[in-house]
């Protein structure tokens, strides 16, 4: 279910396939319950919606956009983060400034940025969290988490580590940023292929893997990512 709210005012949609939000009201007289005083409505992004602020924002612009990667390709984890990466000139662009990206990288007039970048995916009894940890994702690493990890080298409940591991790859993700063109040719080929390993781990034998052999094979991951970083 997709839920929008305006103030004390709100509207629940039923996804049957996909849904994306970017910024902007999504749901328009297709709702299926609604406060009292929404029911009457014949649009509720109409009657709600700054529209200043979604043009601004370019919201509708990253929606459609979102709309027309879904359109084109099944859904996996891979195809996921690929439109998490896109700008707006398509999958394997160069770097695009302003908010008409789905990864926003700040413009000189607009200063925004996508500041982090997350997938959660639910299989079976199982949900695997898979996390950027730094802004532009088009050139960060995913990394799978479990917040059930004993690992003590990645500890979650430990806010100052949390900030300072944040800080690391964000300063990495700015170089990486800065030197666009050495990402792409040079590092990119290593990220790709350190996350497809991990997705290997991660994904094998899913099924069958009790909590805590899957929060291992997340710790294990997790140093490859430092690995990462160190050869980078």
């Amino acid at each position: 279910y997709l839920l929008e709210t305006s103030g004390k005012h709100w509207a629940v949609k039923k996804i049957t396939n996909s849904a994306n939000i970017s910024n902007c009201y999504s749901i328009t007289n297709d709702f299926e319950l609604a406060d009292e005083e929404s029911l009457s409505l014949k649009n509720f992004k109409d009657k709600y919606e700054n529209k200043l602020m979604t043009f601004l924002a370019r919201g509708n612009t990253r929606k459609n956009l979102v709309n027309k990667y879904l359109s084109q390709t099944s859904v996996g984890i891979e195809q996921v983060k690929k439109i998490l990466r896109a700008h707006h000139s398509g999958y394997n662009n160069d770097l695009r400034r302003g908010m008409g990206s789905l990864c926003i990288h700040s413009s000189y007039f607009i200063k925004c940025e996508t500041t982090a970048s997350m997938i959660v995916e639910y299989i079976n009894q199982h949900w695997v969290v898979w996390v950027t940890a730094a802004p532009h994702p088009c050139v960060s690493l995913y990394r799978p988490v479990f917040l059930n990890s004993s690992d003590q080298n990645f500890d979650l409940n430990n806010a100052n580590f949390i900030v300072d591991y944040a800080r690391k790859w964000e300063k990495q993700a700015k170089k990486f940023v800065a030197q666009y063109a050495y990402f792409r040719e040079e590092i990119k080929p290593l990220r790709d292929a350190v996350e497809a390993h991990m997705t290997q781990i991660i994904y094998k034998d899913l099924n069958t893997k009790t909590t805590e052999a899957l929060a291992k094979d997340g710790a294990q991951c997790i140093k490859m990512a430092e690995d990462y970083y160190l050869d980078c």
